[in-house]
């Protein structure tokens, strides 16, 4: 769905420009769209992309308007229920369908699976056994020939809960873009790039922040809705709280533009404390040439910050912040470790997803 706007929904672009250069006819189905977001964020129009919106059925918008901004894993899965009994319908009319929201193994011919998240965040009780109820009953539907990911750590995830065995297909990131900068004139600016969600625990950066002297800390991400508005007072608030109201600066919904101008100007980059199943911002920084920190967990430390160095990785935030400070006392280090960073980013251009998508996806069409 194109309600929100992350790295699932850039995918879904990148796969159907790429296919449609190639000679493939594209339809794009979905739920919901939020045009003037997307193309805001995701530095682009969507016109020229054929996107059809599904009419949700009526019993669906009802249970959903009951259930409101509870038991939202539930409400995934009935939205999975309806849109997996459309793919089977559509299969007909196909070469190709994939699929690219579910984050289970759909019907469709290919899978991408981002963030098994039903599984890592499973609930007790009785909602827990209606989860599970559910979920087995909705897997009925069938299985895809092929299941694609966005990391080894994501691979290795869906291996032990689902028991099928997915190939890794890096997203694309937008090297050419973020790439135009100069290593040179990097501020003490510490950027991070997140949704304003809880549950990406972005307002743990401000308490980092009170730990490291002599930087401005900057937190750009998409908030759509008052829930997301309400996360974004709520940090506002706890930095002067702390007294560092001054150095935390965030900008919801920033430009294109604006995302890579801020990250040209960071010495460094800091991911919040969770595991991160890829991390598109973090490619992004990489290629803008800010060294990298993140969790020592996840896709975004496997694939991307642990090959440029193991000394990147933290676990707690005092350890970030130490992280930092050493790496700001020695120049010499910065520049390694940021060029370290540029050269793996720059493998993961949209030429090398494009070769290796349409060598996918003509495998699995013949």
């Amino acid at each position: 769905m194109f309600n929100v706007v992350g790295g699932a929904e850039k995918l879904a672009l990148d796969m159907a420009r790429v296919l449609e250069s190639h000679g493939w006819s594209v339809n794009i189905y979905t739920l919901e769209v939020d045009r003037r977001a997307i193309e805001k964020i995701m530095h682009g129009s969507l016109h020229g992309y054929r996107i059809r919106v599904l009419d949700e059925p009526l019993w669906l918008r009802v249970v959903r308007a009951a259930l409101r901004g509870s038991a939202w894993r539930l409400q995934r899965i009935l939205i999975y229920d309806f849109f997996w009994k459309y793919i089977k319908i559509l299969k007909n009319s196909y070469n190709v369908i994939i699929e690219t929201q579910s984050n289970m193994p759909s019907p469709a011919d290919i899978s991408y699976l981002h963030e098994p998240g039903f599984l890592l965040n499973r609930a007790k009780g009785v909602y827990g056994s209606v989860l599970s109820l559910a979920e087995r009953a909705l897997l009925r539907h069938g299985r895809p020939r092929l299941v694609l990911t966005n990391s080894k750590w994501t691979q290795m995830l869906l291996r032990k809960t689902y028991g099928v065995h997915a190939e890794v297909l890096h997203p694309a990131v937008d090297v050419e873009f973020f790439s135009s900068c100069d290593t040179d004139g990097r501020e003490r600016l510490v950027a991070t790039v997140t949704r304003f969600e809880p549950q990406k625990r972005a307002e743990k950066i401000i308490y980092l922040a009170k730990l490291v002297r002599g930087y401005q800390f900057v937190i750009i991400g998409s908030a759509q809705g008052d829930r997301a508005w309400r996360y974004v007072d709520k940090i506002r608030r706890k930095a002067r709280e702390l007294g560092i109201g001054d150095k935390i600066v965030l900008i919801p919904n920033a430009s294109r533009e604006t995302l890579r101008d801020t990250l040209c100007r960071a010495r460094f980059y800091l991911h919040p404390p969770y595991p991160e199943y890829f991390g598109i911002a973090v490619a992004e920084a990489m290629a803008a040439g800010a060294v990298p920190i993140v969790y020592r967990m996840g896709g975004a430390w496997t694939d991307l910050v642990a090959p440029v160095s193991t000394r990147l990785g933290y676990v707690t935030l005092r350890e970030a912040a130490e992280i930092i400070m050493n790496i700001d006392s020695r120049l010499d280090s910065w520049l390694e470790l940021s060029r370290r960073a540029r050269r793996l980013a720059a493998k993961l251009d949209i030429k090398t997803f494009s070769k290796k998508l349409i060598e996918i996806v003509e495998s699995v069409s013949n």
